[in-house]
Parts: C-alpha cells; sequence; structure tokens
C-alpha cells in the first residue's frame, strides 16, 4: 500500500510542461515506463531505462521508493523484492493537476482568459475544441 494516497502538487514547476511540472525527469521516466505495468521489479526498469543511459541501481530504486512515499506507486514485498504497480493512471494525476490549477484560478477568470484557453486549446490540438462543443453541448442538454 502506498504511503499517501493523494499526490501533493504543491510544488509544480512551471517553467515545465505537462507531467514534469510535478515529477523530476527520472521520475516521469520510470511512471511513463510504469503506467500499463503490474508487478515491475527495480531491475527491470533498471535494464529497461539503462539502455538509454548510463545509470546505477540505486538511483532506479532511490526513485521508485519516492514515488512510493508519493503515493504514485504500490509494492508488495516478494521474497526480498519489492514488486512495484502504478497507483494511479496518467490521466488520472492529469486530473489531479488540472483540478489543482483550475480550483485555484477560478474566482479570478475573465471572459479573456476564457478566450486564451480555447486559442491555446485550438492550437494543440484542435480535436479538443470539438470535444469541448460536445461536452458543453451535453451539459446544456441536462440543465434544458
Amino acid at each position: 500500500m502506498a504511503k499517501n494516497k493523494n499526490f501533493n502538487f504543491s510544488d509544480m514547476r512551471l517553467n515545465q510542461s505537462g507531467l514534469r511540472m510535478v515529477l523530476g525527469e527520472l521520475e516521469f521516466m520510470v511512471m511513463s515506463y510504469l503506467w500499463n505495468k503490474k508487478d515491475i521489479t527495480v531491475r527491470e526498469v533498471l535494464k529497461t531505462l539503462s539502455a538509454d543511459r548510463e545509470i546505477a541501481y540505486t538511483t532506479i530504486m532511490t526513485t521508485m521508493d519516492r514515488l512510493w512515499k508519493k503515493g504514485l506507486l504500490e509494492r508488495k514485498k516478494e521474497g526480498k523484492t519489492f514488486l512495484y504497480t502504478p497507483a494511479q493512471t496518467k490521466d488520472r494525476i492529469l486530473q489531479s493537476m488540472i483540478k489543482k490549477v483550475f480550483d485555484s484560478i477560478l474566482p479570478d477568470v475573465t471572459d479573456s482568459s476564457i478566450s486564451y484557453f480555447i486559442n491555446s486549446l485550438e492550437k494543440i490540438n484542435p480535436n479538443m475544441l470539438d470535444e469541448l462543443e460536445n461536452l458543453l453541448k451535453k451539459r446544456q442538454g441536462k440543465e434544458d
């Protein structure tokens, strides 16, 4: 069982993008490998990540322990080894990040900031505008 079920986003690095705002580079690499995997050992992660860069076993072990303490990994002991499994999906972590940001800025949102959000969304992924429109239509249908 993970130590902290709710990952704390208090230390967001706004100069980074995506999950790198809350995860270090190695933490992000480990989580990226582990998502959609189950019962993975430190050695298995090391084998995969060391193909791209030189890295020590103890570095991976420390990183995975830190991710467990943050509540992002679950682990269970099997013999002398820990087996790790992601405690949260990538999508769930992103949702939590978005909630944290939105909850903190929504009281001050203006029409121009909504316009900026929509323009930014369109630049990054135009299909997301269609999805947003569909969600708004569904929401309006519920209120009628």
